[in-house]
């Protein structure tokens, strides 16, 4: 499961410099880091991909929940946090300066992570973290980043 955005090497031009990809490569770092933590931050607000909140558990389920001392409403995919706590970062780079930037589920979350996204969807960019992405990117200033 992964979330891919790709950025060609036309933000570097022809031929960059090992110097210039290493500095892009912490930009880009903190823009991925910023979209895990709003995906984080929207699931435990009860929210999905759409900005819709989560369909409500079960009564069985959420009986369940409150025996733990959890909470029912909203629906928020946090019984230990693991899941959540589980999602990665990951910047890959090719030598002609092209990108690929993906949040991923750690392997020992992954089929969990399955079965709850066919119920709520809550892995992906919303619409709104795309465009503040690609916002983010398309601003980049290279020779800002080489000082």
């Amino acid at each position: 499961m992964k979330i891919s955005i790709k950025k060609t090497g036309k933000i570097l031009g022809d031929n960059p410099s090992k110097k210039l990809i290493d500095a892009l490569k912490i930009e880009l770092t903190e823009a991925l880091t910023e979209q895990k933590d709003a995906l984080i931050k929207r699931t435990r607000s009860g929210k999905d991909v759409r900005g819709q909140f989560f369909k409500g558990y079960t009564p069985k389920y959420a009986e369940k929940r409150a025996s733990m001392g959890l909470q029912k409403n909203p629906v928020n995919l946090t019984v230990t946090g693991e899941l959540l706590d589980s999602i990665l970062t990951k910047i890959e780079s090719s030598a002609n300066g092209k990108f690929k930037l993906n949040l991923e589920i750690a392997n020992g979350q992954k089929d969990k992570a399955k079965g709850l996204q066919k119920k709520r969807e809550f892995f992906g960019n919303s619409q709104e973290q795309e465009k503040l992405l690609l916002k983010r990117l398309k601003e980049l200033n290279i020779k800002q980043i080489l000082k």
